[in-house]
Parts: structure tokens; sequence; C-alpha cells
């Protein structure tokens, strides 16, 4: 089902709720079950994209949401494993290869990827874009005032009047 979140007739925000799936292999790879029915699902980021993949011996962790589930560094690992039940409905998880932006409608913590990422200036988002010199592109950091907003940055309204009415759908 689809939770959404409505502030005045201008803004609006969406996020796609499953019930339990794992990836299952079969004669094209791997590909997600159907989900389980729904009695309830925490609306937090650990039922967000993200989590921790072994490699090495070491638990290597999703940046932006390492307490998350669904990051898988190779097919084998992600095998018989879980996806996430929250996800972002225009990034919705087709292959255990896929990386969306972790969903969210509750706070982030203070040093969670998702906001320390609000900081990256364009240098730095030019050097994760493989781009050739992304120094020339202008300073690795940022300063963005949304990054003391402990709210996941979909769910920041740029501004509510009072008595604005907000709705609330799908729970």
């Amino acid at each position: 089902f689809t939770l959404s979140i409505m502030v005045g007739s201008g803004w609006k925000r969406e996020v796609a709720v499953f019930g339990a799936r794992v990836w299952r292999k079969g004669a094209a790879g791997l590909t997600a079950t159907a989900p389980l029915p729904i009695e309830a699902v925490p609306l937090t980021l650990a039922h967000a994209y993200g989590g921790k993949d072994q490699w090495d011996g070491l638990d290597v962790p999703y940046p932006l949401n390492p307490d998350g589930v669904g990051c898988y560094l190779w097919e084998h690992s992600a095998e018989g494993k879980p996806l996430p039940s929250l996800e972002e409905t225009d990034q919705l998880i087709t292959s255990w290869e896929d990386k969306p932006m972790p969903a969210g409608v509750g706070p982030c913590p203070p040093m969670s990827g998702i906001r320390l990422a609000r900081l990256a200036g364009p240098s730095l988002r030019a050097y994760a874009a493989g781009k050739p010199n992304p120094g020339a592109e202008g300073p690795p950091l940022q300063f963005d005032a949304t990054f003391f907003n402990a709210a996941h940055p979909r769910m920041i309204v740029p501004s509510v009047e009072p008595g604005t009415r907000i709705g609330i759908s799908g729970v």
C-alpha cells in the first residue's frame, strides 16, 4: 500500500509500504517474492533500504542507512535475504543491485548519512559521479541549513502557514 502525507494543497509525500519479502533465485536470476500481508510496519529507517553486508569477514555498512535492510554487495549474499518494507515510490526496487534513497518519514539521526549528504558541495558530488577533475567544480562541502533539521530530506516542507490542513492516509 502507499502511505501519503499531504500539507495543504501543494505538498505531498508518498512512501510505498510492503509486507515481508525476500530475494529468490529463479531462471531469470533473483526476484522478489510477493509481499506477505501487513499487520504493522514501523515507519522507521530500520525498515528502509540500507544495512550491512560481509566482505572479507568485515561488515560493510550502507553509508546512508547502516541500520536498514536490503543492501547486498553480491547476488549470492542477497539470495533468501529480505528487502526493505519502506521504499520511495519513485525508486522502487526491481533488482538486488538497486541502491535507492532510504525511504523515511521520521527523524534522521544526527550523524545519519542521509543528513550528512545535505552538506555535500559541488566537487564532492562531482567526485561521487566519477567526473574528471572534480576539484574544479567548487567546494567539497557547502553549508545547508537543513542539516540542522532532523526530518528526512523528503519530509521537509518549505513552509506551513497556521491553519494549514495536514492529511495522512494509508495508516
